[in-house]
Protein backbone atom coordinates (compact mmCIF):
# COMPACT_ATOMS: atom_id res chain seq x y z
CA UNK A 1 0.00 0.00 0.00
CA UNK A 2 1.13 4.11 -1.05
CA UNK A 3 -0.36 6.16 0.99
CA UNK A 4 -0.34 9.59 -1.14
CA UNK A 5 -0.10 12.39 1.52
CA UNK A 6 0.27 14.68 -1.42
CA UNK A 7 3.13 17.34 -2.09
CA UNK A 8 7.36 16.79 -1.85
CA UNK A 9 9.11 13.88 -2.96
CA UNK A 10 5.43 11.75 -3.92
CA UNK A 11 3.77 14.93 -6.15
CA UNK A 12 0.42 15.96 -4.99
CA UNK A 13 -0.95 19.14 -4.07
CA UNK A 14 -0.42 19.01 0.25
CA UNK A 15 3.11 19.93 1.97
CA UNK A 16 3.75 16.17 3.05
CA UNK A 17 5.93 13.77 1.34
CA UNK A 18 4.23 10.69 0.08
CA UNK A 19 4.92 7.08 2.12
CA UNK A 20 5.18 3.90 1.38
CA UNK A 21 4.84 0.49 3.99
CA UNK A 22 5.93 -2.86 3.20
CA UNK A 23 3.27 -4.63 4.79
CA UNK A 24 -0.16 -3.17 6.47
CA UNK A 25 -3.93 -3.96 7.43
CA UNK A 26 -6.89 -0.86 6.11
CA UNK A 27 -10.32 -1.54 7.89
CA UNK A 28 -12.95 1.21 6.79
CA UNK A 29 -16.05 0.95 8.87
CA UNK A 30 -19.65 2.15 7.29
CA UNK A 31 -22.69 2.85 9.51
CA UNK A 32 -25.26 1.17 7.48
CA UNK A 33 -28.82 2.95 6.86
CA UNK A 34 -26.63 6.33 7.53
CA UNK A 35 -28.06 8.72 5.27
CA UNK A 36 -32.14 7.75 5.56
CA UNK A 37 -31.07 7.71 9.31
CA UNK A 38 -29.76 11.41 8.59
CA UNK A 39 -33.15 12.08 7.02
CA UNK A 40 -34.74 10.82 10.04
CA UNK A 41 -32.64 12.72 12.75
CA UNK A 42 -32.10 16.26 13.73
CA UNK A 43 -28.38 17.50 13.06
CA UNK A 44 -27.91 17.79 17.27
CA UNK A 45 -29.18 13.88 17.20
CA UNK A 46 -26.58 12.92 14.09
CA UNK A 47 -23.49 14.71 15.76
CA UNK A 48 -24.04 13.07 19.48
CA UNK A 49 -24.98 9.86 17.19
CA UNK A 50 -21.38 10.01 16.04
CA UNK A 51 -19.59 11.55 18.78
CA UNK A 52 -20.67 8.60 20.72
CA UNK A 53 -19.13 5.75 18.38
CA UNK A 54 -16.36 7.05 17.17
CA UNK A 55 -15.41 7.82 21.09
CA UNK A 56 -15.82 4.05 21.63
CA UNK A 57 -14.16 3.35 18.46
CA UNK A 58 -10.93 5.69 19.52
CA UNK A 59 -10.82 3.33 22.42
CA UNK A 60 -10.59 0.39 20.60
CA UNK A 61 -8.06 1.67 18.17
CA UNK A 62 -5.73 2.24 21.19
CA UNK A 63 -6.67 -1.07 22.97
CA UNK A 64 -5.62 -2.53 19.85
CA UNK A 65 -2.38 -0.29 18.67
CA UNK A 66 -3.62 0.81 15.71
CA UNK A 67 -3.58 3.68 14.31
CA UNK A 68 -7.10 5.95 12.84
CA UNK A 69 -6.36 7.66 9.73
CA UNK A 70 -9.41 9.33 8.92
CA UNK A 71 -12.81 9.72 9.79
CA UNK A 72 -15.37 11.83 7.17
CA UNK A 73 -19.53 11.44 7.53
CA UNK A 74 -20.00 8.22 8.90
CA UNK A 75 -16.61 6.42 7.49
CA UNK A 76 -13.91 5.62 9.84
CA UNK A 77 -10.26 4.21 8.61
CA UNK A 78 -7.87 2.60 10.64
CA UNK A 79 -4.61 0.68 10.00
CA UNK A 80 -2.67 -1.78 11.61
CA UNK A 81 0.98 -2.17 10.89
CA UNK A 82 3.42 0.53 8.80
CA UNK A 83 5.35 2.43 11.17
CA UNK A 84 2.22 3.98 13.04
CA UNK A 85 2.12 1.66 15.89
CA UNK A 86 4.58 -0.62 16.73
CA UNK A 87 2.11 -3.41 19.16
CA UNK A 88 3.79 -5.54 21.54
CA UNK A 89 1.04 -7.74 22.48
CA UNK A 90 2.10 -10.63 19.83
CA UNK A 91 -0.74 -10.45 17.37
CA UNK A 92 0.01 -9.55 14.01
CA UNK A 93 -1.62 -6.70 12.37
CA UNK A 94 -4.39 -8.71 10.22
CA UNK A 95 -5.13 -10.18 14.17
CA UNK A 96 -5.28 -6.60 15.35
CA UNK A 97 -7.24 -5.33 12.86
CA UNK A 98 -9.76 -7.92 13.07
CA UNK A 99 -10.43 -7.93 16.70
CA UNK A 100 -11.23 -4.09 16.49
CA UNK A 101 -13.32 -5.01 13.22
CA UNK A 102 -15.38 -7.27 15.62
CA UNK A 103 -15.75 -5.29 18.55
CA UNK A 104 -16.69 -2.53 16.83
CA UNK A 105 -19.38 -4.55 15.59
CA UNK A 106 -20.02 -5.76 19.17
CA UNK A 107 -19.98 -1.49 20.44
CA UNK A 108 -22.36 -0.28 17.18
CA UNK A 109 -25.16 -2.69 19.01
CA UNK A 110 -24.57 -0.98 22.52
CA UNK A 111 -25.04 2.73 20.85
CA UNK A 112 -28.48 3.96 21.65
CA UNK A 113 -30.07 5.60 18.70
CA UNK A 114 -32.55 8.42 20.19
CA UNK A 115 -35.37 8.21 16.65
CA UNK A 116 -38.89 7.28 16.35
CA UNK A 117 -38.51 4.94 13.50
CA UNK A 118 -38.32 1.11 12.70
CA UNK A 119 -35.31 -0.83 12.54
CA UNK A 120 -31.70 -0.13 13.92
CA UNK A 121 -28.61 0.79 11.79
CA UNK A 122 -26.14 -1.32 11.83
CA UNK A 123 -22.18 -1.35 11.23
CA UNK A 124 -20.00 -2.98 8.51
CA UNK A 125 -16.38 -3.50 8.72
Amino acid sequence: WRGEKGGGEGGGTGGLPAESFKCCTIAMVDIVGYTSLCEKLKPMQVKNLLDRFYTELDKLVDKHDLYKVETVGDSYMVIGGGEFVEGDSGATQVERVARWCLETIEVSKQIPIIMDTEGDPGVEC
